[in-house]
């Protein structure tokens, strides 16, 4: 998969952190795109949006084997911006 400009990888911030296989690490990169790819989209349609998910974690996970901290669905969606320009 080619390398995206989106960041995903969060540090620790010494709350608790769930541990996740490596599969989540390219499931909250293709969270981060489909995100932007909507905001983008519909950011003329709707002045604001509201994101729920009824099964967000505690929003930071590690990836198991690793030292990777990644921020799950519910960090990722809360620092996109909707813009109107």
């Amino acid at each position: 998969m080619k390398e995206n400009k989106l960041q995903y990888i969060a540090r620790d911030d010494g709350l608790f952190i769930q541990e996740i296989g490596l599969w989540g690490e390219y499931k909250y990169q293709l969270v981060k795109v489909y995100s932007h790819i909507f905001i983008s989209s519909m950011r003329k349609k709707w002045g604001s949006l509201v994101y729920i998910d009824l099964f967000a974690g505690p929003g930071l996970s590690k990836i198991k084997g690793t030292n990777r901290i990644v921020m799950t669905s519910n960090i990722i969606w809360g620092n996109l911006r909707l813009s109107k320009s």
